[in-house]
């Protein structure tokens, strides 16, 4: 799906670069029922890039850093919800501020870039893990 997304948006003919024509294509790469709602999310989000003024790979990293950071807010809120039932307000406070300071340091140090580039396959994007320290059923599982 990303190459498909990279060769319309930086496609080298003049037809896309007709902003019309480059947004049918996109609409209709987003409309195909075998999209991952991931992709078809940064697919919109491309979308929106290139109605900002962006253009080919740009306009497709906004896309992507935009709709990873969207999914894992999403994700964040899924969680609050599901700890503020299963536990009580204070659990669901405290994993939200977890989920905020994780989304905090993603956006500061730019993770979301890194992936996006990485999936570009640009060999100058470092992606690395940090091992995390898990000591109780709070801290989820290891991924």
């Amino acid at each position: 799906m990303i190459r498909q997304l990279i060769d319309i948006v930086d496609g080298g003919d003049l037809f896309s670069r007709q902003p019309d024509e480059l947004q049918r294509q996109l609409q209709e790469l987003r409309d195909d029922p075998a999209v991952h709602p991931l992709a078809a999310n940064a697919i919109e989000c491309t979308q929106m890039a290139v109605q900002q003024g962006l253009q080919g790979r740009d306009a497709v990293q906004d896309g992507i850093v935009t709709a990873l950071s969207e999914r894992l807010h999403a994700n964040a809120r899924t969680t609050e919800e599901h700890y503020i039932v299963e536990r009580g307000p204070g659990a669901s406070r405290t994993i939200r501020n977890r989920m905020g300071e994780v989304s905090a340091r993603m956006n500061e140090d730019g993770s979301f870039t890194r992936i996006a580039r990485s999936l570009f396959v640009d060999r100058t994007v470092a992606i690395t893990r940090t091992p995390a320290a898990r000591n109780g059923l709070d801290d989820g599982v290891s991924l």
